[in-house]
């Protein structure tokens, strides 16, 4: 076995739990209320997505990777207080339903600045696309009554890409059992937005067949964000994190 194989592809799952918390402020100088999204419609429970995952080595020193991964979540719950997003405004006591969408994309280079027998460390450049959708719908009721007294809907959509740059490594145990360390963070102050970056990746991977194996490991990434675009104004901060179990064959 090698640091790196030629060509790789990986389908799994990924137990993800989510953080959400932030505000969305609306047009002119109404700024949204902070709110923690992911505790308050209880968002942030561990949920299993698929995972797709690509490595291709065309040189030794050379990789081009692309790891994607979709998750959507939606409840309903009363708010405790008064809460601004966008132009809407949702008052104490209204029942309301969040429904977040978001598609991560991560796609980039690593130069493999050392390639040895055994293990392989290298620096990388690339891109994180997300993009996301959160949409809250309130309904005020007067208690014991069904007919609602106001509804409100209030929609936040935008695409963040950002550049990361990232350190690498991989270092073969034995014959059959591979770890591997992925570590990237960015300072983002373009395009209307500023903020920051971090993401890990921590794994091992099993194979015992030349060309299948198993990997099991741990990812975090968290992106914390201030945007001033006409599209999205307001403060985010947006964070992934779990285990990922994945099925991997090489060639």
């Amino acid at each position: 076995m090698e640091p790196t194989d030629r060509l790789s592809v990986a389908v799994g799952g990924y137990a993800n739990s989510l953080g959400l918390d932030g505000r969305f402020d609306g047009s002119a100088d109404v700024t949204g209320t902070r709110y923690d999204f992911s505790e308050g419609f209880s968002l942030d429970d561990r949920r299993q997505l698929a995972l797709l995952a690509v490595e291709w080595n065309p040189w030794q020193r050379h990789q081009l990777h692309l790891v994607a991964f979709e998750d959507r979540r939606e409840r309903t719950a009363t708010i405790e207080h008064e809460l601004d997003f966008r132009d809407v405004t949702f008052p104490l006591a209204a029942e309301v339903n969040g429904r977040f969408e978001v598609r991560a994309v991560d796609v980039g280079y690593t130069w493999w600045a050392h390639h040895g027998e055994r293990t392989a460390f290298g620096v990388g450049l690339g891109v994180l696309d997300y993009r996301a959708r959160l949409r809250l719908r309130g309904i005020l009721r007067r208690g014991g009554e069904d007919e609602p007294l106001a509804e409100g809907v209030a929609v936040a959509t935008d695409r963040l890409r950002a550049p990361v740059l990232s350190l690498s490594g991989r270092w073969v145990a034995t014959d059959r059992l591979r770890f591997r360390a992925d570590a990237s963070a960015l300072q983002i102050g373009w395009d209307g937005i500023d903020g920051e970056i971090h993401a890990f990746r921590l794994a091992a991977e099993y194979y015992p067949w030349e060309r299948l194996g198993f990997s099991l490991g741990y990812n975090f990434t968290e992106l914390r964000a201030e945007s001033q675009r006409a599209e999205l104004r307001g403060r985010l901060r947006l964070e992934f994190s779990g285990v990922q179990a994945l099925a991997r064959v090489r060639f």
